[in-house]
């Protein structure tokens, strides 16, 4: 239910406990940093489990701060106040970036620069270079751009918008004018 719910919703944040019914955590922390329209949102992993091996292994599906219980508040809010900041710098440092002209090279096979971005790294890149080839074409819209990204509509809107700060169509049109 959590992963359909993010996928739906598509949170700033998720916090969830390595111990729940049917899918644990891990495994949703996993799902949801491998998905292209969900790889953008942090996740905080609850558990009681303090071992070394647990927690290093809750880190590598992706988790950005995994916090052993008890817990007090004052400490979590302040790792959603860190995560939710850091995401805003990132909006900011994709946003500036999109604008500038592209790095990027045409081929299939991705270079050494391409191979080292984060999925929403490569997504972002991508979204640049689409948007760069297709300047000149009035007649491309935000649909078109979300197909050729292979997003419905909706996903496209909203992992644009959390990894640039502007909608599809504010952004294309402000890279027009540029």
């Amino acid at each position: 239910m959590a992963l359909e719910e993010c996928l739906k919703q598509v949170p700033d944040l998720v916090i969830t406990d390595v111990m729940m019914p049917e899918m644990n955590g891990m495994e949703l922390c996993k799902h949801l940093k491998s998905d292209l329209a969900t790889s953008h949102i942090p996740v905080i992993m609850l558990t009681a489990s303090a071992d070394t091996e647990t927690m290093t292994s809750g880190l590598q599906t992706g988790a950005d701060v995994y916090l052993t219980k008890p817990f007090e508040t004052p400490r979590l809010m302040a790792y959603i106040d860190s995560l939710l900041e850091n995401r805003r710098r990132i909006r900011a440092a994709y946003s500036s970036e999109i604008s500038r002209p592209v790095a990027l090279g045409h081929s299939e096979e991705p270079t050494v620069e391409e191979e080292n971005l984060s999925l929403d790294g490569r997504f972002v890149a991508r979204l640049h270079l689409l948007i760069h080839e297709q300047l000149s074409d009035s007649d491309f819209k935000v649909e078109s751009l979300a197909d050729q990204m292979n997003l419905s509509s909706r996903q496209f809107l909203r992992k644009v918008e959390a990894l640039t700060g502007e909608i599809p169509s504010i952004l294309l049109r402000r890279i027009r004018l540029e």
